[in-house]
């Protein structure tokens, strides 16, 4: 559209200057003021012609402004994001850490500092997370970091030692975090204290050992009655047995086959007892 306003503006000279160039070729006398107008005219068409740039550079920066605008936009819409998600994570009532491959801890909120029992962040900034970690679950948490910084995803419990000594039961999601290219730089961990869950279910664990063993005592009880009760019946026939042949022979009243035959009674029983 500019390019046929410059065209136009071209035509409706072109004439004039034609003419009076034609003019000044065939009065010499005239010849001056013949190339006095065509000098002001051709002053009309650079006028004409710098107004079109002026208004092209006009439109210009008037799209750089929109484009400037746009952009700083986008960066306030960022700015306010990146608060808002800071407001979220500070906020957060579990434990929110972002730490290196090698365990360095970059980054943590108060809810994270008060399980570590730290007072600022920069008492744990820039040390390594497995300081805080019990011994027998750093190599487990190792594998569950390089899995992390592979692409995965990973869950773990592990048991934490605070900083006043003080051991709690955690368990940890963690997700990798990315930059623009895509490349891995640190671990998200959301990490919950799970030491009432873990406590109770310890007590629970105990409750059902301690209910095993009071079952099988009871069971050893039944199973000692039911023997006892076995027992008694041969037992109290040998002493029977026993105490007529005793009587009998002390009485001198039985013949030695009635004392021989409760002797060998009294024999049977204590077989059927063994």
């Amino acid at each position: 559209m500019e390019s046929r306003h410059l065209r136009d503006s071209w035509a409706i000279v072109a004439v004039p200057v034609a003419v009076a160039g034609a003019w000044a070729l065939a009065a010499p006398a005239a010849g001056i003021y013949g190339l006095a107008l065509c000098a002001s005219i051709l002053a009309a068409w650079a006028l004409l012609r710098s107004g079109g740039l002026s208004r092209r550079l006009r439109e210009a920066e008037a799209a750089l402004a929109r484009e400037v605008a746009e952009r700083g936009e986008i960066e306030r819409t960022l700015a306010d994001q990146k608060q808002r998600l800071k407001m979220v994570i500070e906020s957060e009532p579990e434990c929110v850490k972002i730490h290196a491959a090698d365990g360095t801890i970059l980054d943590m909120n108060p809810a994270g500092l008060a399980i570590i029992e730290a007072k600022r962040r920069e008492d744990i900034v820039g040390k390594s997370a497995y300081g805080y970690i019990a011994p027998e679950w750093r190599a487990k948490y190792a594998e569950m970091t390089e899995r992390v910084f592979r692409g995965e995803t990973a869950t773990l419990e592990f048991r934490l030692i605070a900083r006043s000594g003080m051991e709690r039961w955690m368990k940890t999601h963690a997700v990798p975090l990315r930059d623009r290219d895509g490349s891995i730089w640190a671990l998200l961990g959301f990490t919950r204290n799970i030491t009432d869950r873990r406590n109770a279910e310890e007590h629970e664990r105990q409750h059902r050992i301690a209910v095993a063993r009071l079952l099988r005592m009871h069971s050893m009880g039944e199973m000692a009655t039911t023997i006892a009760h076995e027992l008694n019946q041969p037992l109290t026939a040998i002493i029977n047995y026993s105490r007529g042949a005793i009587r009998r022979l002390r009485s001198a009243q039985g013949s030695i086959d009635e004392v021989i035959d409760s002797l060998e009674a009294a024999s049977s029983e204590a077989d059927r007892a063994a």
